[in-house]
C-alpha cells in the first residue's frame, strides 16, 4: 500500500475506509508515521500540517486480505527504511523579492568589506641583471691599492734612513748569526739592520739587490778634513749612514755623555775637524783610552755640525767601537 501527498478534502475519509478495512493488529502504524502527524489514540491519526492519499497498486486490488491469527504466527520486526515526505514550499512574489533584495545587500556588504581591508601589493621579483664589469670600479680600486703601497713604502723609507727606526711594513725573512742582524723585504724595498757583537750597528735600505756588506769604507782623518773643507754638503751626502773606519788621535773622553772625540788639528784651523765618537757600548772603559793617541773607530756616519768662524767642522759618528 502506498499513500501519496493530495491536497482535497476527501484524504480523512479515505483513510478512515482503510482503516475499516484492517484489523487493529494488521495495521501498521509505522507506515503513517511522519514527523508531520501525531497519534490520538491508538489505530487514529490525525493530519498535522499535509494531507495524504492511498495509491492503490493494480497488483494489491485483486490481492485478497488474509487475517493472521494473533497467537499462530508473530511478526518478526525488519527494520525497513522510513519514508520521509518533505512537503514543497511555494514562495511568493513578495517573498522571493524580499530574499533576493537581502542577498543583493548581503553581496554590496561583502565588497565594501574587500574594499576596506589594505590590499597587499606583491613586491615585483627584481630581475637578476647579467654581471657586467664596471671598468670605473676596477680603476679606482687600482689607484687606491697603489696609493696605499706608496705611503708604506714611504713610511719605512723615512723612518730607516732619517731615524734609524723600523722598518713598519717590512717582513723578516733572515737572521745572521754574527749577534741577530737582520733582513727585511718590503714592496720594492729591503732593510738590513746590522747588529754584530763588535762592529756593524746601523740599519741600511735599498732596493732588492742590496747585499750584506760589514766591511767598513777606511779613510784618514786628513783625507776626511780635506774634502769636507771643500765642499761640506756634498761630502756629507756621500758618507751619510756610510760604515766607516777612521784612524786619527784622541782629543778627549765624555763618561757622562758616552762619547769620544777624535779629529785632525790644523795650524791655520782651516782643516781642522771634530769627530765625535758615541759609543755602543755601555759599559766602556773610558779611561783605558790615553788622549793625543793614535785611535782607531769603525762606527757610521749620521749627522753633521758645519764650521762657523768659532767652531771647526764637527761630524758625528753612532754605534762607535775604539781601540788604541
Amino acid at each position: 500500500m502506498k499513500y501519496q501527498s493530495k491536497k482535497n478534502n476527501n484524504t480523512e475519509e479515505v483513510i478512515n475506509e482503510e482503516k475499516k478495512e484492517k484489523t487493529e493488529k494488521d495495521f501498521d502504524e509505522d507506515e503513517y508515521a511522519d514527523e508531520e502527524f501525531t497519534s490520538k489514540k491508538k489505530g487514529f491519526f490525525k493530519k498535522k500540517k499535509q494531507e495524504y492519499e492511498i495509491i492503490v497498486d493494480e497488483d494489491e486490488e485483486d490481492t485478497p486480505v488474509v487475517e493472521e491469527n494473533k497467537e499462530e504466527k508473530k511478526e518478526i520486526p525488519v527494520d525497513e527504511p522510513t519514508l520521509r515526505i518533505e512537503p514543497i514550499r511555494t514562495v511568493t512574489k513578495e517573498e522571493y523579492t524580499d530574499i533576493s533584495k537581502k542577498r543583493q545587500e548581503e553581496k554590496e556588504k561583502e565588497e565594501q568589506e574587500e574594499e576596506e581591508k589594505p590590499k597587499k601589493q606583491k613586491k615585483p621579483k627584481k630581475e637578476k641583471k647579467p654581471f657586467k664589469l664596471n671598468i670605473r670600479m676596477v680603476v679606482n680600486a687600482i689607484f687606491l691599492l697603489i696609493l696605499v703601497l706608496i705611503i708604506i713604502t714611504v713610511v719605512d723609507i723615512v723612518s730607516v734612513s732619517k731615524y734609524n727606526q723600523g722598518p713598519y711594513f717590512a717582513i723578516n725573512t733572515k737572521t745572521y748569526k754574527d749577534g741577530g742582524t737582520k733582513v727585511y723585504y718590503g714592496i720594492g724595498y729591503k732593510v738590513i739592520k746590522y747588529n754584530q757583537l763588535q762592529g756593524r750597528k746601523d740599519m741600511e735600505i735599498g732596493t732588492w739587490s742590496l747585499k750584506y756588506n760589514v766591511e767598513p769604507v777606511t779613510i784618514s782623518d786628513i783625507d776626511l778634513a780635506i774634502e769636507f773643507n771643500n765642499n761640506e754638503k756634498e761630502t756629507f751626502d756621500k758618507y751619510y749612514k756610510k760604515f766607516v773606519r777612521i784612524n786619527s788621535k784622541l782629543k778627549k773622553t765624555n763618561e757622562d755623555k758616552k762619547t769620544i772625540t777624535i779629529g785632525y788639528d790644523d795650524e791655520d784651523g782651516k782643516y781642522t775637524m771634530d769627530i765625535v765618537c758615541t759609543m755602543a757600548q755601555d759599559e766602556f772603559d773610558y779611561k783605558a783610552l790615553e788622549e793625543g793617541k793614535d785611535t782607531t773607530i769603525i762606527g757610521t756616519i749620521t749627522n753633521l755640525k758645519e764650521k762657523t768662524s768659532k767652531t771647526p767642522t764637527t761630524l758625528k759618528v753612532a754605534d762607535c767601537f775604539a781601540e788604541q
